[in-house]
């Protein structure tokens, strides 16, 4: 690898290693730090990744970090490594031009949305890339890319779409290639078939949604929909403009000449059918870009292969990819910038709060999934004394919880209500018989916009408060999400 490639990981590794101490963690990157805290792999994998929707590779990565007793921000560490071995192995093994492999590091999604946002997602990246790496190798080596397609099934939902996806679309080459094979490497790729299908099963059997699965639920079906809203996805998660469509319409045509339209295609729509049938999150548009990039690697190493990379469309599909990584670039220097500015999450001022006020204790109450960011800075005893005796610290998406709403919480009585604001405005209601004591800033910095809040307000009980059941809530006022 070259001097300029070593110097741009230097700079890679500087700013993850400098957000390390500035990036204060929200209640996703908690979530699944308290479960690899507080469960048994045994229970993690056969009842609370039900509740998740989401396979436990990130979670039993953390477990042995998690169970030792190291802080949380170790999370982060992990996270920023998984960033940092991306980053070197597209330097290092991808067939881009220059240009393009020094501007992959320092975009959006392999930098800071699943870099410094610690998140199963900052796996994708490095084993997409050794997929792409050994793709070539998969007919004399199938149990090897069964191996990393498996592990890349076990990311996420997305990550099991991608897997299938990318078996799916190579299906037909596969058949072609068959007759030429020795009896002895048929076996391996059945063998291989055999394992991809066996963890594709337990995983659908393990994250199955159980009867009383709370959160958001129901499928929307429509087609018109799916039409309507599907193309803007994939544009708005390339580059949000113009430049999204030159880069998606020249890298389609030059898949289409080269007969691999289909290794993008297949994958693609199982990820934009999820994202319009069930959920979708803005930062839910990495993997869609993680994958479009592990495609164009795979087909463009095969002209590299036989020396043909310098036609015309070649050069516009590489050219428009790099003015696509320059709008991703300019994300992470704005997101970055504005961290250092504004803080992403209220957690850590809580926590400091708490702590220097003395109030860890039964008589402080935290509303909502979003106190999960809280009480992953506390110990597990610690964690069940604040959270008013509720059975654990991270949250259970179980409709039979019990979890109170923030004005039933008030009916509870604890002294003190910390109540998370998730709004984008930072506005939060009154809490009746309940008076402000401070407000917590934090805003979730999303490309170029705060995409919503990330806040907290402390409120304190009045004197005389009589226990009565609560009166419609109003404006109480609103904190800053920078």
């Amino acid at each position: 690898m070259r001097a300029w490639a070593w110097a741009v990981l230097v700079v890679e590794a500087v700013v993850l290693v400098a957000m390390l101490f500035v990036h204060t963690r929200w209640e996703d990157e908690a979530q699944a730090w308290l479960l690899a805290r507080d469960v048994s792999p045994l229970e993690l994998i056969t009842h609370a990744l039900r509740y998740e929707g989401s396979p436990g590779l990130w979670h039993l990565l953390l477990m042995p970090f998690a169970k030792l007793g190291l802080p949380f921000a170790t999370l982060g560490v992990i996270s920023a490594v998984a960033a940092l071995s991306a980053g070197y192995l597209f330097l290092r093994y991808s067939p881009f031009p220059a240009i393009v492999r020094a501007l992959f590091p320092l975009s959006y999604f392999v930098l800071y949305q699943y870099g410094v946002v610690a998140r199963s997602y900052c796996l994708l990246a490095p084993l997409l890339f050794l997929v792409a790496i050994l793709f070539p190798k998969w007919r004399q080596q199938p149990l090897t890319m069964a191996l990393l397609l498996c592990l890349v099934a076990n990311i996420s939902v997305h990550g099991m779409l991608i897997s299938l996806g990318i078996v799916a679309a190579s299906l037909p080459a596969a058949r072609r290639a068959w007759p030429e094979l020795s009896l002895s490497l048929r076996r391996r790729h059945l063998v291989a078939g055999a394992i991809e299908t066996v963890v594709l099963l337990a995983l659908v059997a393990m994250l199955w949604p159980p009867a009383d699965l709370g959160g958001p639920s129901g499928w929307n079906l429509s087609i018109v929909h799916f039409i309507t809203t599907a193309p803007f996805i994939l544009v708005h998660a390339v580059a949000e403009n113009v430049v999204s469509l030159l880069a998606l319409a020249v890298t389609a045509v030059w898949l289409w000449r080269e007969r691999a339209l289909l290794l993008f295609v297949v994958p693609t729509a199982g990820l934009l059918v999820l994202y319009n049938v069930k959920y979708f999150s803005p930062w839910n548009e990495g993997p869609l870009v993680l994958l479009w990039l592990a495609v164009l690697w795979i087909v463009l190493a095969r002209r590299v292969r036989i020396g043909s990379t310098r036609d015309t469309l070649t050069v516009a599909m590489c050219a428009t990819l790099g003015v696509a990584l320059i709008v991703q670039v300019s994300w992470s220097v704005r997101t970055v910038l504005h961290e250092v500015a504004h803080p992403y999450s209220s957690s850590a001022a809580v926590v400091e709060y708490i702590r220097n006020h003395d109030l860890v204790g039964p008589q402080l109450d935290v509303a909502g999934y979003a106190g999960v960011a809280v009480l992953s800075y506390f110990s597990t005893d610690v964690d069940l004394s604040i959270n008013g005796g509720r059975p654990t610290a991270y949250w259970i998406w179980s409709s039979a919880a019990g979890y109170l709403s923030s004005q039933a919480i008030v009916a509870h009585g604890a002294e003190y209500v910390l109540l998370p604001v998730k709004s984008a405005s930072g506005h939060f209601p009154c809490l009746d018989g309940y008076e402000v004591v401070t407000t917590f800033a934090g805003g979730i910095f999303y490309k170029t916009h705060v995409s919503e809040g990330d806040g907290a307000v402390l409120f304190k009980r009045l004197p005389g408060w009589s226990g009565r059941q609560p009166e419609k809530p109003g404006d109480c006022g609103s904190v800053s999400v920078g």
